[in-house]
C-alpha cells in the first residue's frame, strides 16, 4: 500500500532525514528584504514522505494520504536544528 520514491528510500537508508536550506542575499542585488541570513530545517523522511495510505479512486478523481510523524522522528529534527542554531 501506497508509494516510496526512490529517492525518500535512499534518505531513510542512510538516515539522510535533514533537508537544510540556508538562505543568503547577496549585497548588490535588488530584492524585497535585505541582510538576509537564515536556515530552513525540514524533516526528510517522515510525513507526507512515509507512502503511507495513499490510496486513489477507482475513477482517479480523488486521492487520499496518510501524514505519519513519529514521536522519535519529531523530536530528531527538532535536536537537530537546536544544535545546528
Amino acid at each position: 500500500e501506497g508509494f516510496t520514491s526512490i529517492n525518500v528510500s535512499l534518505r531513510k537508508q542512510f538516515q539522510l532525514y535533514a533537508n537544510v536550506r540556508p538562505v543568503l542575499s547577496f549585497k548588490g542585488t535588488k530584492a524585497r528584504y535585505e541582510d538576509i541570513d537564515i536556515i530552513t530545517v525540514r524533516e526528510n523522511t517522515e510525513g507526507m514522505y512515509s507512502g503511507a495510505g495513499q490510496i486513489v479512486s477507482a475513477d482517479g478523481t480523488e486521492a487520499e494520504a496518510k501524514s505519519i510523524i513519529t514521536r522519535a522522528g519529531a523530536e530528531r529534527i527538532v535536536t537537530f536544528a537546536y544544535e545546528l542554531a
